[in-house]
Order: structure tokens, then sequence, then C-alpha cells
């Protein structure tokens, strides 16, 4: 059994309920996201609970459907499809900015994508892509909410740390 874990964060500096709405709304993904990840949001609910979106990458497909909110606390996601597992975002405040995590345990479906698990490391390769995501959440928050900004959009926090195993 492949699987994917890995621990990523980085300090935003902005208000956490912006923070907290825009990762608990699949509808703003596709602002924020690589656009080389198709992003297809399959249902959307008033208070997020089983709101599902169809991620493409690489041409492959998996879902991620959002099973628990405690609001500016933390989301949890279970996917399906190429992947099964959890992915849960948590959101702490502390004096420099809002810490935001997210932590992957996914077990890999897909009989090419364990193959493409011993040439490469899935775990580091989901946490360049969490970077990405962060940097794109990052500037979206910088050209939306300047003014919720708790600095200014030149003081981007770099992740913190990187947690990963194969």
């Amino acid at each position: 059994m492949r699987k994917i874990l890995s621990l990523d964060q980085r300090i935003l500096k902005h208000d956490i309920k912006n923070i907290f709405n825009a990762i608990v709304d699949f509808s703003t993904y596709h602002e924020w996201w690589d656009k080389s990840i198709k992003i297809n949001v399959l249902n959307r609910t008033e208070n997020f609970i089983n709101s599902k979106i169809e991620i493409t990458v690489f041409g492959k497909k998996f879902f991620c459907e959002i099973v628990k909110t405690v609001p500016h606390q933390e989301i949890v996601i279970n996917y399906s499809g190429i992947y099964c597992g959890t992915g849960t975002w948590f959101f702490i405040e502390g004096a420099n900015g809002v810490k935001v995590m997210y932590e992957v345990d996914l077990e890999v479906k897909n009989f090419f994508v364990v193959i493409f698990s011993f040439i490469i490391n899935l775990s580091a390769l989901h946490s360049k892509q969490m970077a990405k995501l962060f940097n794109g959440l990052e500037n979206y928050f910088n050209v939306n909410t300047s003014n919720n900004s708790l600095n200014s959009a030149r003081d981007v926090q770099p992740p913190t740390f990187t947690l990963t195993s194969n």
C-alpha cells in the first residue's frame, strides 16, 4: 500500500475568518489554486458539509468532500477516487498571523499512480503543490482583502515546515 503523508503549513497575515471562508468554500478555489489543476465543483451546500469537488491533476481524477467543519479551527475532507483518505485543515491564530496547516493521510488506489510512486516521492510532490496553493491563497488575499491584511502584501511568509513520508 503506497501512501501520501504530509503536513504543510504557512503563516498568513490575514483575518482568520477570511482564510477559513476561502478554504471551506470550494467555489473560490479557481481563484487561488494552481491553474494546472482542473477543479469542478460538484456540490456546494450552505453549511459546506457534503460540498464536493472533482480535481484533475496530470489527467487523473479524485474527489474531495467536506465532512466536518469547526468554524475558524478545522475543516475535514474525505478523498475518494485515485486516492482514499483524509485531509484536514487547521487554523491557529497567533501574534504573527494565522498558522494555516494542511495534513493528509492518503492511500493511493490507482495502479499507475502506485507505479509512479516508486519513482517519485508522492508526499514530497504533494508538499510542493501545497506550497503553490499557499502562495496562491496569499496572493488571493493580497488582491481581494488588502484592507483586512494584518501586514503589507510584501510581508509574505515562506512555508515554516513540511513533513513528508513515502
